[in-house]
């Protein structure tokens, strides 16, 4: 049976050279004239079936196919799909496999087409998807360059029966490496045809919570009667529990759907909100104007809410009127899938926001709906943007919030930035850091907690495809608020369509939660580190406060290990501003997971005055890879006053005889220009002139010729007593 369940990829390559559509005349196509430099044949296009069901398909199983198109010509082309068998492939539909505006030379693919076998292919003992293509010089498949590009997959066997079942391997608690990934949904499962558009977050408790369309039928969009559904780790990752309904779409009379969720999570109160669509008859791009809950052509927007960390949640709320400013003209909206944010600076902070996508009179924008009162009433923003799809906020380190948007049209993910938290957008510009291939992607705060400006507040995320298809996912750090990207480290070779990821604490699991969809459009869910990315799980932070006047600073630092390897010889180093110092502290060692301790000493400026706070950046590093700059705060406080004694509580010093005269006339003890040093000219390396004279209490003060005379009376006094005492004896005898 394992050997039947082996994954088969077979590969059928068609390219077909034909005469261009005017030769031919073919239905109502307007011929393109071809010219010398064109060659004949434009457009290859190659079928392989990706699905893992094996030589054999049974009732209910779902084949998938990838189409890979090469535009051979010298001219930018539109690999057209005019013809075929296959769901998710027609532009009759959503998603489908029409790639506009190939450029010459390049290699496309689409991985959305699939067929669920019926009991129809079981009868006529197998399948065979059926294809055809055509190159032509508009997306909409009027101005043919060449066309009839028949392309046939080899054809499925299928046997009577069902299916047996596997084991669900996700729910068998294993420890996996860092970017090892298990599947928590693949077509087929609950007789659902195909599984879609992750969401992820991590609840107030620590579990984490993945959730994602159940869509019955097809892998089509709304309108139809999509769920969604959502499995819930309770130990870091290690395990997944058996899926469960979040909110239920109805397929038949009286048809709706819900669909594209994204989560929300309040860390105040403890309440997770999920948004999606509510679909009746309408989707995306059939929605009429208007606000109406019961018009089945109005498409929703819906928010279910969960009070025990995602175990159960709230009926469906539709909330369409609260976030239409524009009822005319705002015809459609969706929740952008993945997961939004909470506020956590400034004037704004405890605001939760999660991001749409409006067609504002055919104008495609992005827009903020947020709420201040903890998800009791929600409110929308300003729409941004002309060229808008699936976008995602994130809080920066001066509590600035930037959008990151899907382009519609574009290459480049388009960005905007807000100063009054979400409600208005500044100019849209392209990040060319950033290609992107008309897909979902996240970015978010690598460390959501951190205190606002410091260095690891500034730490951002993006999982993302690469920039020329729905494949490679990527993980991209920036360490300046987004100005500057790395090129990426690769988490996923192949097919990788959307993608979202969140950081996680250490009751989760620590690192950063990742799920996507992968081979065949499954949900996989993996956790990546800084390690994995080439970076430490590491950061020194600290604080001291000394009063004013001190030349020295020991300032305690936590060393923080919040990774799964260990480190032996990690040295610290701080970057003092100018007139301060401090050293590196080598060979410091902290266990995975834990924090260790060290000392940092700081020497102080001469003019350090109270009041002053200095924040020193504290690089960390293993020689190779650098950890996160922490910060080792030193605050200077006011100068403790010495208690001040009434002159009556001195204890009264005996007079003392005239003291001999020294050479050069001056007395022992008090030359002012003696090159000997005073007990507080060594403690403190200045001259004794330049200390603060301060009371002395219960002590005598004292030169060096004072003692000698000191000493002198104290014997007399001890010797009359002596005497005294005598006599008084002789007398009592």
């Amino acid at each position: 049976m394992q050997q039947l369940r082996t994954r088969i990829r077979r590969v059928f390559a068609a390219t077909v050279s034909i005469a261009l559509a005017a030769a031919f005349g073919v239905g109502t196509a307007q011929a393109v004239e071809p010219n010398d430099e064109q060659p004949t044949t434009m457009l290859t296009v190659k079928v392989e079936r990706t699905d893992d069901n094996g030589d054999h398909a049974y009732a209910g199983d779902v084949l998938r196919y990838t189409f890979t198109y090469t535009n051979t010509s010298t001219r930018p082309l539109t690999a057209f799909p005019a013809e075929g068998n296959l769901d998710g492939m027609l532009t009759t539909g959503a998603p489908n496999c029409r790639y506009a505006n190939l450029p010459a030379g390049q290699t496309k693919q689409c991985t959305t087409a699939t067929h669920r076998v019926t009991q129809e292919d079981v009868d006529a003992g197998g399948f065979t998807a059926k294809t055809v293509w055509k190159a032509t010089a508009d997306r909409n498949g009027t101005q043919v360059l060449q066309d009839n590009i028949t392309v046939n997959a080899p054809t499925v066997a299928t046997q009577p029966g069902e299916r047996p079942l596997e084991p669900d391997a996700a729910t068998q608690p294993t420890e996996r490496a860092d970017g090892e990934a298990v599947r928590l949904a693949t077509a087929g499962q609950h007789g659902v045809s195909c599984y879609r558009i992750p969401a992820i977050a991590e609840a107030p408790n620590g579990w984490i919570l993945a959730a994602y369309d159940a869509r019955p039928n097809s892998c089509q969009d709304a309108p139809q009667a999509n769920s969604i559904v959502q499995r819930i780790s309770k130990d870091g990752g290690k395990s997944f529990e058996t899926r469960t309904v979040v909110a239920a779409g109805k397929d038949g009379v009286g048809k709706y759907g819900f669909s594209d969720p994204s989560y929300v999570v309040d860390e105040e109160t403890g309440d997770i909100f999920l948004f999606s669509v509510k679909s009746y008859d309408q989707g995306w791009g059939g929605s009429v104007a208007g606000v109406d809950p019961n018009n089945r052509n109005v498409l929703q927007a819906s928010v279910v809410k969960s009070s025990d960390n995602g175990a159960t949640w709230s009926e469906p709320r539709i909330i369409t009127d609260q976030i239409t400013n524009d009822v005319e003209h705002w015809t459609s909206r969706f929740a952008a899938s993945g997961h939004g944010i909470q506020l956590k600076y400034g004037e704004h902070a405890g605001r939760l926001i999660q991001q749409y996508t409006i067609n504002n009179a055919g104008v495609h924008q992005a827009v903020s709906v947020y709420s201040d009162d903890h998800g009791a009433t929600w409110h929308v923003g300003t729409p941004v943007g002309e060229h808008m799809d699936e976008n995602k906020v994130v809080e920066l380190s001066d509590g600035r919030v930037m959008l990151n948007s899907r382009p519609y049209g574009s290459r480049y993910r388009q960005i905007a930035i807000s100063d009054d938290g979400g409600q208005t957008y500044g100019e849209v510009y392209e990040d060319t850091q950033l290609p992107d291939p008309a897909n979902n992607a996240q970015i978010t705060r690598a460390f959501p907690n951190a205190a606002e400006g410091t260095p690891a507040a500034k730490i951002l995320l993006y999982s993302s495809s690469s920039g020329d298809g729905r494949h490679n996912g990527l993980i991209r750090i920036s360490f300046d608020d987004g100005t500057t990207w790395s090129e990426g480290k690769l988490f996923k070779e192949g097919a990788m369509a959307y993608s979202t990821i969140t950081a996680l604490d250490s009751r989760a699991g620590g690192g950063y939660g990742l799920l996507y969809e992968g081979d065949n459009l499954d949900i996989m869910y993996t956790r990546i580190s800084l390690d994995w990315l080439g970076y430490l799980s590491a950061t020194a932070n600290g604080e001291v406060s000394v009063p004013e006047g001190s030349q020295f600073a020991e300032v305690p630092l936590d060393v923080d290990n919040f990774g799964k390897v260990a480190y032996e010889k990690l040295t610290v180093t701080p970057q003092p501003p100018a007139g301060w110092m401090a050293a590196p502290i080598a060979d410091v060692a902290v266990p995975a997971g834990t924090q260790g301790k060290t000392t940092l000493r700081v020497a102080l400026p001469t003019d350090a005055k109270a009041g002053d706070s200095v924040q020193i950046p504290v690089a960390i590093s293993d020689g190779e890879h650098d950890g996160v700059t922490g910060i080792a705060t030193v605050k200077v406080t006011e100068k403790a006053k010495e208690p001040t004694q009434d002159p009556s509580d001195q204890p009264t010093q005996p007079e003392q005889p005239s003291q001999p005269a020294q050479s050069g006339g001056q007395a022992t003890g008090s030359n002012p220009s003696s090159k000997s040093s005073t007990p507080a000219q060594k403690e403190t390396g200045k001259p004794a002139q330049a200390q603060k004279s301060e009371p002395k209490v219960g002590v005598l003060a004292t030169t060096g010729s004072e003692v000698g005379l000191i000493a002198v009376a104290v014997i007399a006094v001890i010797a009359g007593a002596v005497a005294l005492l005598a006599k008084r004896k002789s007398m009592e005898e």
